[in-house]
């Protein structure tokens, strides 16, 4: 589960790269690349709850909202951000990077000698090369190795970023508003596994981040009552004569999440 959270972060990061490559296109061009990508991040997001790493489950989901939002208001100026990694993460995709890097120089190396020499000449710089590219290959395939190797080791030292930013600054947030107001906030991070978006049943899980805790809850739902409860929820918010507050989903789905708060 470590390995794949380490590379899940490597995916995310590198949709991150190509989101602030597309900041310019079409913003139906932008909803379909994100409606795409969408599940990379929810799949991350679920693989750090499942061990424990709520914060950095919440910079994923977090990072998600960000680019929902910043990418369809252009007017918003919003550096694109990248998650962090921990002390391991962070050397094993050093080595990683270095040997993908190697693989790349080579690579590039003998398709320009193919540009440049005619297939009957060179032969021997391109053995030479087709040598070192192998070499390279291999050089990866062991660093992979290695890094499964690292990531199976028992020991939980250097596998959690206890303090990420956005939950920080989050948190910081809640509580300026629970001195304002009186009463505690929190933010609430809604999460619905796939099944939910076919037929069936499945569960409603939230994240929820108060001004001193990051919690997780989870019920069993019905498709048809989400998609209900959501619609009845939609119309009230369209109107100033209605309260909403009755018909938000966490005050039924997470009842328990909040008695075990106060």
């Amino acid at each position: 589960m470590r390995r794949g959270s380490n590379f899940g972060k490597r995916a995310v990061n590198l949709l991150q790269q190509l989101r602030a490559s597309v900041a310019g296109l079409d913003k139906e061009q932008q909803k379909s690349l994100l409606k795409s990508n969408e599940r990379t991040y929810r799949i991350l997001a679920y693989m750090l709850i499942g061990t424990d790493r709520l914060p950095e489950a919440h910079q994923v989901l977090n990072l998600f909202k960000d680019q929902q939002f910043f990418d369809f208001n252009r007017g918003t100026d919003q550096a694109v951000s990248n998650l962090t990694l921990t002390p391991r993460e962070s050397a094993i995709n050093a080595t990683l990077e270095q040997a993908t890097l190697r693989i790349a120089t080579v690579g590039e190396q003998l398709a320009q000698l193919s540009h440049k020499v005619d297939p009957s000449e060179g032969a021997a710089e391109r053995q030479r090369l087709e040598a070192h590219l192998k070499t390279a290959a291999e050089g990866f395939l062991l660093a992979v190795k290695q890094a499964d190797t690292e990531f199976s080791r028992a020991s939980s030292e250097g596998n959690k970023v206890v303090d990420i930013a956005d939950t920080v600054q989050l948190q910081k947030t809640l509580r300026e508003l629970s001195q304002q107001t009186g009463q505690k906030a929190v933010a609430i991070y809604t999460l619905l596994d796939k099944e939910l978006e076919g037929e069936g049943d499945g569960s409603f899980s939230a994240l929820v981040v108060t001004p001193d805790a990051v919690t997780f809850t989870t019920q069993p739902v019905k498709r048809d009552a989400v998609n209900e409860k959501a619609l009845q929820l939609w119309g009230l918010l369209q109107s100033d004569q209605y309260d909403p507050r009755p018909l938000i989903l966490s005050r039924k789905f997470f009842r328990n999440s909040a008695a075990g708060e106060q």
